[in-house]
């Protein structure tokens, strides 16, 4: 449900850190020169997403190949100008569970995501919705500089179609966290005040070590209220009002789903 669900570490607050399977080394090398990922805010205008879920796309969702179906999944995902209804749509034209079980995916992402848009536009402090832990320079091999790992992300939240588990953030803006004795906790809080003193729909760029390659990914902030709000700090999962909304969302697409034909008796 969640890519991690963990104790929520808000924008704002460190909640305090739980056990975690940790990350390999050969996926913290060492530091290179950036390759820059440009993530907009809302992405390209390409023919095929303006329509929505396309037959070609939703074809993908079940290709033989599970990077292909991957592929589309996250393309769905990052796709900023889909909207519930276009999903219930596509999830009414699916005829596989695989592609049921994909769009489910993406529909609750782009729901959470707009009920945060929708309950949240005015909250004055941004947030990316993950879970963090503080990493000092040399406690990974090949990490020369402190940093932030990426320990899970939220649907809904810009961290959730924009970073990965294991992600390892040395950088906002150009700002470089500065080495602390207490790595764990006061790393995170300098991070979580890089964030706050940014606004929603604010795009700050992250340069950040993943899979031995540094990379800078641009991405908006959405709403640290609407991170706090909606989201359990103790489980990480969803509080009411917002999980009945969910539910009732989820209900809806089932209910688009074909009945299970009653087997042939025997003559």
């Amino acid at each position: 449900m969640l890519r991690g669900i963990l104790i929520l570490v808000s924008v704002a607050i460190v909640l305090g850190a739980m056990a975690w399977m940790p990350v390999s080394a050969a996926d913290e090398a060492k530091t290179r020169t950036p390759q820059k990922i440009e993530v907009p805010t809302t992405q390209p205008a390409v023919e095929e997403m303006s329509r929505g879920i396309t037959p070609a796309l939703l074809a993908q969702l079940n290709d033989d190949a599970w990077q292909v179906r991957e592929a589309a999944t996250q393309r769905l995902l990052g796709d900023e100008s889909l909207t519930p209804e276009q999903v219930e749509q596509a999830y009414a034209a699916a005829g596989t569970p695989e592609q049921r079980h994909r769009l489910m995916v993406v529909g609750r992402h782009h729901f959470i995501r707009a009920m945060v848009a929708e309950s949240f536009a005015d909250d004055g402090r941004g947030s990316l919705g993950l879970t963090q832990l503080g990493v000092a320079a040399g406690d990974v091999p090949g990490l020369d500089k402190p940093a932030i790992r990426v320990r899970g992300t939220f649907a809904g939240f810009p961290a959730y179609t924009r970073l990965q588990v294991g992600d390892l953030i040395v950088a906002m803006d150009g700002h470089f966290l500065v080495p602390t004795p207490q790595a764990q906790q006061q790393l995170a809080t300098q991070f979580q005040q890089l964030v706050i003193a940014k606004k929603p729909g604010d795009v700050v760029k992250l340069t950040l070590v993943r899979e031995g390659k540094t990379l800078e990914v641009a991405t908006p902030l959405a709403s640290m209220s609407g991170l706090t709000d909606m989201y359990d700090p103790q489980n990480g999962d969803l509080r009411e009002p917002y999980l009945g909304k969910w539910e009732a969302y989820r209900q809806k697409l089932e209910a688009m789903a074909p009945k299970p034909t009653a087997p042939r008796e025997a003559k």
